[in-house]
């Protein structure tokens, strides 16, 4: 049975995009992406002319992906505010750490700057300035303390996960990437939490 165009089309950007974060942009070829897929170079650029055009539709995933992601959790009104900080930390370390590693975004920006500038609004539009806005939201409420500056706070977050947690350093640590995560969680927030909600959130 032949498949439809958009199965064909979902199933490229599929491969693309597992490979692209893996290996790096640069170092896969669309010879490589035919082959694996058991398609022709020519059905490839019948949906992508051009590999950037792929890297695009790739990109745009990823950053539709994060934004519902993001206000998905933000609009649960079941759960708590310590617990939705909770979720939200932990699905920006993994997306961050999945998507936005350091040789990824090294490699686009050398070769596609403006992606890579897409890339970097993006990051500064939704999850800097949702994380911030969460962190200012605690302060209002109490979990966290008031004479920590948000975005000093956001800023460490968010170098910790994009230089720890990539498989570089995780291969000269004896801890999976689920406990170095734990880790940078736990050393970044205990610092900024009350006393009261310290006890809440770390008390198991």
């Amino acid at each position: 049975m032949t498949a439809t165009p958009d199965l064909t089309k979902a199933r490229i950007l599929e491969t693309a995009r597992e490979r692209f974060f893996r290996l790096g942009f640069s170092k896969v070829t669309t010879d490589e992406l035919s082959a694996e897929l058991g398609v022709s170079k020519k059905t490839l650029y019948k949906y992508f002319p051009a590999k950037k055009d792929l890297l695009q539709e790739v990109v745009d995933s990823v950053l539709y992906e994060i934004r519902s992601g993001l206000e998905q959790i933000l609009r649960d009104r079941s759960l708590e505010f310590h617990q939705k900080m909770e979720v939200i930390v932990a699905y920006v370390g993994e997306k961050v750490a999945r998507y936005f590693n350091k040789s990824f975004l090294q490699d686009i920006k050398k070769h596609h700057p403006e992606i890579w500038q897409r890339v970097d609004e993006f990051r500064r539009a939704q999850i800097y300035s949702k994380f911030s806005n969460l962190i200012k939201e605690g302060m209002r409420k109490g979990v966290f303390r008031k004479d920590v500056d948000q975005q000093v706070v956001v800023l460490v977050y968010l170098h910790a996960v994009q230089n720890i947690i990539n498989p570089e350093t995780l291969a000269q640590l004896p801890h999976t990437a689920s406990e170095v995560f734990d880790a940078v969680v736990q050393i970044i927030f205990r610092g900024i939490l009350t006393d009261e909600a310290r006890k809440k959130v770390f008390s198991n």
